[in-house]
């Protein structure tokens, strides 16, 4: 009886596949992630030098409203005017519990750009020195807003300069966390005038160059320190 005689077993290898770089790879990158509230990170527009600007920065922490913090901001601002006064500058602060505002000059988009992350992260890292913490400090990046007319100047100074009573805080004095003591603005009646005590340093801002903020708001009124913001 013949035997069947079994077939060869044929083998068939896949030739080596040649390696490629470069080139988008499916699953490649840093997983994406959920549009995050807050400043929408498109580009930002086109910025007139005649026009000043409300900077507002967001904390994580509460932690701004205090000497330490104080310090830090001011010497922060006072390096600034030094090292770049001709591009960008900051005329007028404020620094709340969990945010810092700032009335701005600048040449243009980038130099602002450029001055305002580089101020955000200087002070970043000196606060978070001082409280022995690590991560970010600032819940995202800067937010700008232009002021185009002289009412509106007047009432971003307004807002900065008493936005500590928008945060239940009543006092008829200058808001000693604020560049409110160095401001030439306010009204000169008696009652209106805040308790000013002289400044025992040089002001920490820079001195505004732009007609909106120089002469400008000045025609819609001096500003009162009886002013009640709007919560």
């Amino acid at each position: 009886m013949r035997r069947k005689q079994k077939k060869p077993i044929q083998l068939v290898l896949a030739a080596p596949q040649s390696r490629t770089w470069g080139g988008r790879r499916v699953g490649a990158g840093r997983p994406k992630l959920a549009q995050r509230p807050g400043t929408p990170h498109d580009a930002r527009p086109a910025h007139k030098a005649r026009f000043p600007l409300h900077v507002t920065l967001k904390a994580r922490r509460n932690w701004l409203r205090n000497h330490a913090a104080l310090e830090i901001v001011t010497r922060s601002l006072e390096n600034l005017r030094k090292a770049h006064e001709d591009d960008v500058r900051v005329v007028h602060f404020s620094l709340q519990r969990d945010h810092l505002h700032l009335i701005v000059e600048a040449s243009n988009e980038q130099l602002l750009g450029c001055r305002m992350q580089g101020l955000a992260s200087i002070i970043a890292r000196r606060i978070n020195r001082a409280q022995g913490q690590e991560g970010a400090l600032w819940v995202e990046r800067y937010h700008a807003r232009e002021l185009k007319t002289p009412l509106e100047v007047r009432n971003a100074i307004r807002y900065v300069l008493l936005n500590a009573t928008k945060h239940g805080e009543k006092s008829n004095g200058a808001d000693f966390y604020s560049s409110a003591r160095w401001f030439d603005g306010w009204s000169k009646t008696k009652r209106a005038r805040p308790n000013l005590q002289e400044p025992y340093v040089p002001s920490p801002t820079a001195c505004a160059r732009t007609w909106l903020i120089t002469v400008g708001w000045r025609r819609c009124g001096l500003i009162s320190s009886r002013d009640q913001l709007e919560a």
